[in-house]
């Protein structure tokens, strides 16, 4: 398994991948990306803007993740308390992470965040942000069981009928010292 920036070669299976959550989500009733978001056009940007990842096995593509380093506007406003404060430029914004259907349950979600920690650590980034639909109840899950922490509620208008979402920030410093003391 390698975890690495995604390719234009990626392109259908990480839109394949991204259908498989849209219709897990659907048949869950979970009001998110069934608004046709995300899309290939998404994908794409990802992939020009250098935020695009897969974990790969070979050239089978089993996870996607937009990873950005850049201040995501909607967390500018959240009800509630980022774990960093008021610290608006230190984080790294993880969305539309996605496993393949065939691939959940085996660790693979927990190995992207894992990588996406060790990016963080080489960029001295402190913190990782990443919001979710407050009734996906197995992501809110997998994000505590990871060390999220639930902050508040930011909103995102191109949401659809419930803009609401539940946001969560991990401490990557803590892991650190966590390391530290452990070894």
């Amino acid at each position: 398994m390698i975890f690495r920036e995604s390719t234009k070669t990626d392109v259908p299976q990480i839109v394949a991948i991204l259908n498989q959550g849209k219709e897990y989500l659907k048949n869950a009733g979970i009001d998110q990306w069934q608004t046709g978001y995300p899309e290939e056009r998404d994908v794409l940007e990802d992939i020009e803007n250098g935020v695009g990842y897969v974990l790969a096995d070979g050239e089978r593509v089993v996870a996607t993740v937009a990873v950005i380093f850049d201040i995501e506007p909607t967390y500018n406003e959240i009800e509630g308390k980022w774990l960093s404060g008021d610290d608006n430029k230190n984080y790294c914004t993880i969305h539309r992470i996605a496993v393949d259907d065939n691939e959940k349950g085996s660790g693979k979600s927990a190995l992207v965040l894992h990588s996406i920690q060790e990016i963080c650590e080489k960029k001295s980034v402190n913190h990782i942000r990443v919001d979710t639909h407050y009734e996906n109840a197995p992501m809110r899950r997998f994000l505590e069981k990871n060390g999220f922490v639930y902050c508040g509620t930011i909103y995102i208008p191109r949401a659809g009928k419930t803009p609401e979402r539940a946001a969560y920030e991990k401490n990557v410093s803590d892991l650190k010292r966590t390391r530290g003391c452990l070894l």
